[in-house]
């Protein structure tokens, strides 16, 4: 005869291993945003970790001076982010036979890859998982 324990044993463990399918299948792996961006972009600039970046700067003794106080940055820790340049509009004043005023406004694009869906995966799991304990 098998024992009741064993009833409540079995569908915990099967939902463990689905959690952990799911988990390693789905982890949180850094995105080729290269391959988004169009190519003939004439500027192109990559960060793997926006808030390692930022940080690097506020860390600055010279932002510590100007600055009133250290941004918090921890929302943005993990988001990666491309800008790209892709081109350049240009409009010319004429203000005399001689000047002008030449203006020039960068086309660019920016993309994100927050891993917000990972994140909240994650804090689902948790939160079945501790349902499943009780």
């Amino acid at each position: 005869m098998v024992s009741p324990f064993a009833f409540h044993l079995l569908p915990f463990l099967a939902l463990c291993l689905c959690v952990s399918v799911v988990n390693f299948s789905c982890g949180s792996k850094p995105a080729d945003l290269r391959t988004l961006v169009p190519a003939d972009a004439l500027i192109y600039l990559e960060t793997n970790d926006l808030g390692k970046t930022l940080g690097a700067v506020t860390e600055n003794k010279v932002f510590h001076q100007l600055a009133v106080k250290k941004p918090d940055l921890s929302a943005l820790d993990g988001i990666q982010l491309v800008v790209a340049v892709t081109g350049f509009e240009t409009s010319e004043e004429h203000l005399t036979e001689e000047n002008s005023i030449l203006n020039f406004r960068p086309r660019f694009v920016a993309i994100a890859e927050t891993h917000a869906r990972n994140k909240l995966d994650e804090q689902a799991a948790a939160r079945f998982e501790a349902e499943a304990e009780r």
